[in-house]
């Protein structure tokens, strides 16, 4: 089997970062569906949380939360693929320079951010529906 020439070689390559950048739209997409509804759930929390039977309270804040895990789970999962991605792509070139966070590290960290903001907007509705009284 022949060695690969230089073009086949840039067609690889040029191929492979068209598919991340498809993964990494994917995960932007899912990303501004992530943040738009945990600034929609501050949003309701702040104006009318306080006044919210708790029956509505436990509906809005179950969709919420499995809205919210569903975006973090596409998240999760296209930015699995985009690293999967980058082992082929290092094969064929090693010198090419991956984002740090296109890394299972990375992803990991995102994960957990993210969970971060989940567990503090869920706080943030359970004190403006529990206010202190002094």
């Amino acid at each position: 089997m022949s060695e690969m020439t230089e073009l086949e070689r840039g067609e690889i390559i040029r191929e492979w970062f068209t598919l991340m950048q498809g993964q990494g739209a994917l995960v932007n997409g899912d990303t501004t569906v992530l943040f738009t509804l945990l600034f929609g759930y501050l949003v309701v929390a702040y104006f009318v949380g306080k006044d919210l039977s708790k029956t509505q309270s436990i509906i809005f804040t179950v969709l919420y939360m499995i809205a919210y895990a569903t975006s973090l789970f596409n998240i999760a999962s296209n930015a699995m693929a985009n690293v999967a991605f980058t082992f082929p792509l290092l094969d064929v070139c090693p010198e090419c320079e991956i984002p740090p966070l296109v890394t299972p590290e990375g992803t990991v960290l995102v994960f957990i951010v993210n969970l971060a903001m989940l567990t503090a907007s869920l706080y943030f509705m359970w004190s403006v529906r529990h206010p202190k009284t002094e």
